[in-house]
């Protein structure tokens, strides 16, 4: 599904990459002349940086977006016997780091022309034992979090935003960041903002948990072989903030160019096959251009035909896996998760694609429609 096999890749990161490779010939090597590798002067300057492009006050490195959201939990005390609720439909790191703290993942149900966690099912999956919401900006989709910030206030309750795929997400003009306790970022080589490598960061305005973060991604120690707190390696390396330094620079102009093939998706794209419009005061930064049908074999079957590079994300809702079914405790009816990873389909979408790629995708996705 992926790579330089297809005419038309799913992704190609080398058309970001290639104009760039100066800068980042050049931070190499000033990295190996001043052998400042973990943390330092690059990574506090990252910070500063992408807390500024993300509007908040805090931004901590760490080494990738799994870690972020373990950290950012343990940061807030969760840990065993407690419950966090989230989505079916996600990718498993997310409840992967739920259960790193010794917590239970508690999985709701989503909209399934959304993709999003359906709100209206969080507040009766809350119990005594729960202790935070964990929500998925799946695709890049910013929707729905005003909601689930006054949810989590009354409840009082932790207000976690997973945006591994939402980097510079907005809501009513706002960034995602003013509706949470934290946000996660991932930077794997894919993402809008991706490392050349591993990577990711947590987003607060919150000191203390600043603070914490930076305490436990360093062995939880305030100075060397000084053991405060729990803690492991979760360190961010200089090299990568130095190259994401760079592409951050892109990041905004990258995103544009995201939502205008997207923008020419949504309006030449059969409708049957769109994912609902974003609500007033959403925003959508299309890590992911996602589609429905009930054919997905045969629309993939042309694609590849027409060699064409397509993802799937996710073709099983996590408790559909093997190794999450047992440990995870589900709250309601998931069947829109399972109805969306049987149905669900992502189509080209990078920065630098060209129109005539874009015009090639949609024609062959309409023709697809027009003959089954």
């Amino acid at each position: 599904m992926l790579g330089k096999s297809f005419g038309i890749p799913f992704n190609d990161l080398t058309r970001i990459h290639a104009p760039l490779l100066g800068q980042f010939q050049s931070e190499l090597s000033r990295i190996v002349e001043e052998s400042n590798l973990v943390l330092g002067e690059d990574v506090d300057a990252f910070e500063r940086e992408l807390a500024s492009a993300e509007d908040c006050r805090y931004a901590i490195g760490v080494n990738s977006g799994t870690s972020a959201i373990e950290l950012a939990l343990r940061a807030f005390g969760i840990g065993h016997d407690d419950e966090v609720i989230t989505t079916a439909f996600t990718f498993v790191a997310t409840c992967f780091a739920i259960l790193q703290t010794g917590a239970t993942p508690v999985l709701v149900d989503i909209n399934r022309f959304s993709g999003l966690m359906d709100t209206d099912l969080i507040e009766a999956a809350i119990t005594k034992k729960t202790k935070a919401v964990v929500f998925v900006t799946i695709h890049g989709r910013v929707e729905g979090i005003e909601e689930v910030q006054e949810l989590c206030k009354e409840r009082n309750i932790r207000f976690i935003i997973d945006a591994a795929q939402s980097h510079l997400g907005m809501h009513n003009l706002k960034s995602q960041t003013n509706y949470c306790d934290a946000a996660t970022l991932s930077f794997y080589p894919g993402k809008n903002l991706g490392a050349l490598g591993e990577g990711g960061a947590i987003l607060t305005n919150a000191l203390e948990v600043s603070q914490s973060i930076k305490l436990m991604r360093d062995w939880g120690a305030s100075e060397k072989y000084n053991h405060i707190v729990w803690g492991g390696n979760f360190r961010l390396e200089s090299i990568q903030a130095a190259f994401l330094r760079i592409k951050l620079r892109e990041l905004r102009k990258w995103t544009i160019e995201r939502q205008q093939i997207a923008n020419t998706y949504n309006q030449e794209l059969n409708s049957d096959v769109l994912m609902n419009a974003l609500e007033v005061g959403a925003s959508h930064v299309y890590h992911i251009y996602a589609i429905h049908t009930q054919k997905r074999d045969e629309m993939s079957a042309a694609l590849r035909e027409a060699s064409i590079g397509f993802g799937l994300h996710y073709p099983k809702a996590i408790h559909q896996q093997a190794a999450y079914s047992e440990k995870v405790r589900v709250a309601s009816s998931l069947d829109n998760a399972e109805w969306l990873s049987n149905s669900t389909l992502s189509l080209p979408i990078f920065p630098g694609q060209k129109s005539w790629e874009v015009k090639q995708v949609i024609e062959v996705v309409n023709h697809f429609g027009m003959v089954i």
